[in-house]
C-alpha cells in the first residue's frame, strides 16, 4: 500500500468507546475520552504506542518517546515497531518478526505480557523493560494492539542499589539537624528510585497513637506533591496509605480507590507507596512516595524496600531513644543496638554478654549464637589469645591492658574464617559490682585499602622525583664534558695561533670542538623535545617520502659510530617498501637512537637493521627493526626501559652515557604517529627494537 493511502487503523476506535472491548483498561480510558484523550495518555507514567495489523505504529504517548529516546511522534508513525526497537535479543542476535511474542497479538488476537525483555532506543542502547500487547478488535477482527512498556532498568542495577543504600548509610552517619536530615532521607531514597514526591512519617514518640510528617521532599518539576511538614498535621492509624502501612505492618501501593489522605485529587492507581520502618519488631515510622506511573515491585524491589526500611528505622529508633533516653541506662542499650560500630561486652572469662546487630553485620554472626561464646574463638584468631585477651585477666589486678581507652589495631576474622583489620578500643566498666569490658570494633578495610593506595602513590612519587633527581645529576656531568672539551680546546686553538701554528694543525682540534658542539647540541635537543612532550606542545609535520632511501640514510649516518667498536652493520629491506606519509624527522630519530643504542650496548657483534611492510587485515603498516648481539637485558631492566629520566640500570649513564632520554622520547613520537615501539631482549643475547607505524600518520598527534 503506498505510504500515502496508509490510515492508522487504530484513529477510528480512539473517539469512541463501543469497538474496543478488547482493549487494556489502561487504553480503554484513553479511547474512551472523545476530547483530551491525547492529554490522558500523556500524563500516564506508563509507556503506551498502538500499532495497525501490520506491527506499525499509529500513535505513542510521551513516556513512551522518553523510554525509547525520541523527541516527537512523528518520528515513530507508520514505522515497523519491532524493526525500530524490539530487533536484537540480549545475546546480540537478530529477533525474527515471525519469532516475537508481542507481534503474536495481532495473529491470535490474545494479550502477551513479557518481563526482563530487552528493547532499544533510538540512539542504539537498550534497556530491559516489561512489555505487553492487548489486542484491538473491530467487529471480532483484529485491526492492531495497544502496546505497554515499563523500564526496569533501575530494578535490575544491582550497583545502583548498592550505591543507594551506601548513599542512605552516609545520610544517617553524618546526621545531625534532625529536619534536615529526615528530609535528606527522603530526597535520597525518592530519588534513587526514581519517584516524584515522598515524606517521612514517624510514630508520635509520647502516644504512640498517631504519624506526624517529619520531612518532605518534591523533586525538581514534580508533578506530585505531598503537603508540607507544618500542614500535614497527624495521620491516626490506617488514615491515608501511610497509615495503612503503619497498622498492617507491610508495605502498601495504592489502588486509586481509596482517599490518599491527604486530599489529593485524582490519584493515579499503583502512583503512591507507602513502605513501613521497622525497629525493634514494631514499626516506628513509614516513608511514603508519590510518583508519575504506577509502581511495579519485583522481587528484588521488595527486598532493596525493606533493607532500606530496617536501615531507617533503626535510624528513626536511635533517635527516638537518644531523645527519650539520653542520661540513662536504658539509652546506653539503645545506643548500642544503634551503633554503627561493632560493640561486643564482654565478662572477665572473655565470654560474651551482648553483641550488638553491628556486630552481627561485621562478623557474619548472630546474636543469638554468640551470647556466652568465648570472644578470641568467636571472632579474633587463636594467636590474638596470646596478647591482648591474656591481658584481659592481668587488668583485673593491675588495672592496665593495651587497648584501654586506646585504638589499636588488631586482625579480626569472620564467621566464614575471612581476616580482616579492625580497630578496638576497650573500656572497662563495673554492672552490679561485676567487671566487664565494653570492646568497640570498627571494620578499617576501607581505610587500609585507601593508606595502601596512598602509600603507593606517595612511593612512585619519590620514584619519580629521585630518576628526576638522577636525571638531573647526570645531565650536569653530560653538559659539562662537551662543554669543557669545547672550552679547553678553544683556549689551545687560540694559543697555538698566538704561536703562528699553521692552521692545518688545528683541523683536530676543530673537528673534536665540533663533536662535542654536536653531541651537547643533541642533549639539549633531547631535553626540549621532552619538555615539548611532556607539556602537549610537541607538533608533527607530515610529508611523503620513499622509505627505502631514507632507511639506507640512516644507516650511512650511522655507520662510523657502528664501525667505532668493531660491529658490523646488516640491512634487510623487504619489498615494494614503496611511500609512507609521516614525519621524517621524527622517524629518523627514532631510528638513529636505537642504532646509537646497539652500537653503545655491542661490542666486535652485528647490528641489523630491517624494514618491512605488511597490509595484513587491510591494514597498511611498515615495520623498522633493529637488532643487536650486545649484553641483553633482563625483565625487571626492560619493564622500565621506556620510562622518563631512568635508565635500565643505575649504573648505566657512568660506564656508557647519554641520559636516558632517547627511548622515552622515541615511544612518544611513534605513538604520536600513530604506532608504538616494543622491545624483546634477553640477558647475554642481545636485543631487538621494534617501531611500528601506520603508512599514513594521523594529520593530528595521538595523545
Amino acid at each position: 500500500m503506498p505510504k500515502s493511502d496508509w490510515k492508522p487503523p487504530l484513529a477510528d476506535t480512539l473517539p469512541g468507546g463501543e469497538r474496543n472491548a478488547d482493549v487494556p483498561n489502561g487504553a480503554r480510558a484513553h479511547t474512551s475520552l472523545p476530547d483530551g484523550g491525547a492529554e490522558f495518555l500523556n500524563a500516564l507514567g506508563e509507556g503506551v504506542y498502538g500499532v495497525d495489523v501490520d506491527g506499525r505504529c499509529t500513535f505513542a504517548n510521551r513516556a513512551a518517546l522518553a523510554a525509547l529516546g525520541y523527541d516527537d511522534v512523528g518520528e515513530l508513525l507508520g514505522r515497523d515497531m519491532h524493526d525500530a526497537i524490539h530487533h536484537t535479543r540480549p545475546d546480540g542476535t537478530h529477533y525474527s518478526a515471525s519469532e516475537c511474542p508481542i507481534l503474536s497479538t495481532l495473529r491470535t488476537g490474545q494479550p502477551v505480557r513479557l518481563e526482563n525483555e530487552l528493547l532499544w532506543r533510538r540512539d542504539g542502547t537498550s534497556f530491559f523493560a516489561e512489555y505487553s500487547s492487548f489486542a484491538v478488535k473491530v467487529d471480532g477482527a483484529v485491526t492492531g494492539s495497544v502496546v505497554t512498556i515499563d523500564d526496569l532498568s533501575m530494578r535490575r542495577d544491582s550497583s545502583k542499589r548498592h550505591a543507594l543504600q551506601q548513599a542512605v548509610n552516609q545520610v544517617m552517619q553524618e546526621a545531625d539537624d534532625v529536619e534536615a536530615s529526615s528530609r535528606h532521607l527522603v530526597a535520597t531514597i525518592g530519588s534513587g528510585f526514581g519517584w516524584d514526591a515522598g515524606a517521612l512519617w514517624v510514630v508520635h514518640a509520647e502516644s504512640d497513637a498517631c504519624l506526624r510528617c517529619e520531612g518532605v521532599w518534591h523533586a525538581a518539576g514534580a508533578t506530585r506533591r505531598v503537603p508540607e511538614a507544618g500542614d500535614a498535621g497527624v495521620l491516626g492509624p490506617g488514615q491515608g496509605l501511610p497509615g495503612q502501612a503503619w497498622t498492617e505492618y507491610r508495605t502498601v501501593v495504592s489502588s486509586g480507590t481509596t482517599t490518599d489522605g491527604h486530599g489529593v485529587p485524582h490519584a493515579i492507581p499503583g502512583a503512591e507507596i507507602a513502605v513501613p520502618l521497622h525497629a525493634d519488631g514494631k514499626v516506628v515510622g513509614v516513608l511514603e512516595f508519590l510518583g508519575r506511573r504506577p509502581v511495579t515491585l519485583d522481587g528484588q524491589s521488595m527486598t532493596d524496600l525493606q533493607t532500606l526500611g530496617r536501615q531507617v528505622g533503626q535510624f528513626v529508633s536511635r533517635r527516638q531513644a537518644e531523645d527519650k533516653l539520653r542520661d540513662s541506662d536504658a539509652l546506653k542499650t539503645a545506643i548500642m543496638d544503634a551503633a554503627l560500630d561493632c560493640v561486643v561486652v564482654v565478662d572477665a572469662e572473655t565470654r560474651i554478654r551482648e553483641f550488638n546487630p553491628a556486630a552481627e553485620r561485621v562478623f557474619g554472626q548472630a546474636r543469638a549464637e554468640a551470647m556466652g561464646q568465648e570472644l578470641g574463638a568467636l571472632i579474633l584468631p587463636a594467636d590474638f589469645l596470646v596478647g591482648h585477651l591474656k591481658k584481659f585477666a592481668h587488668f583485673l589486678d593491675d588495672g592496665e591492658i593495651s587497648a584501654v581507652n586506646k585504638h589499636v589495631e588488631v586482625e579480626a576474622e569472620r564467621a566464614s574464617g575471612e581476616r580482616f583489620p579492625a580497630e578496638l578500643s576497650v573500656t572497662p566498666l563495673k554492672v552490679g559490682g561485676e567487671p566487664l569490658f565494653a570492646a568497640y570494633l570498627r571494620d578499617i578495610t576501607e581505610r587500609k585499602r585507601a593508606e595502601r593506595d596512598v602509600e603507593a602513590a606517595r612511593d612512585a612519587a619519590e620514584e619519580a622525583n629521585r630518576a628526576k633527581s638522577d636525571f638531573i645529576a647526570n645531565m650536569s656531568h653530560e653538559l659539562r664534558t662537551p662543554l669543557s672539551a669545547i672550552i679547553g680546546y678553544g683556549e689551545m686553538m687560540r694559543e697555538e695561533m698566538e704561536d703562528g701554528v699553521d692552521s692545518a694543525e688545528l683541523a683536530p682540534d676543530m673537528q673534536k670542538i665540533e663533536n662535542n658542539a654536536r653531541h651537547l647540541l643533541g642533549l639539549i635537543n633531547d631535553v626540549l623535545d621532552l619538555s615539548k612532550i611532556e607539556s602537549g606542545k610537541m607538533e608533527t609535520f607530515l610529508e611523503t617520502f620513499d622509505v627505502e632511501p631514507m632507511v639506507r640514510d640512516v644507516a650511512a649516518t650511522v655507520t662510523s659510530l657502528i664501525e667505532k667498536k668493531h660491529n658490523v652493520l646488516s640491512i634487510d629491506l623487504g619489498p615494494d617498501l614503496g611511500h609512507m606519509r609521516s614525519d621524517l624527522t621524527k622517524l629518523k630519530q627514532m631510528l638513529l637512537n636505537l642504532l646509537s643504542n646497539a652500537a653503545k650496548f655491542t661490542e666486535g657483534g652485528t647490528i641489523a637493521l630491517s624494514a618491512h611492510r605488511s597490509t595484513a587485515s587491510g591494514l597498511d603498516r611498515l615495520a623498522f627493526s633493529v637488532r643487536d648481539s650486545g649484553m641483553g637485558m633482563t625483565a625487571e631492566q626492560s619493564a622500565k626501559l621506556f620510562q622518563r629520566y631512568a635508565q635500565a640500570e643505575a649504573s648505566t649513564a657512568s660506564k656508557f652515557g647519554g641520559t636516558g632520554l632517547g627511548l622515552s622520547i622515541s615511544r612518544a613520537f611513534a605513538t604520536m604517529l600513530g604506532g608504538g615501539i616494543e622491545v624483546a631482549s634477553a640477558y647475554g643475547h642481545g636485543s631487538t627494537f621494534t617501531i611500528d607505524l601506520p603508512a599514513t600518520a594521523p594529520e593530528k598527534p595521538v595523545a
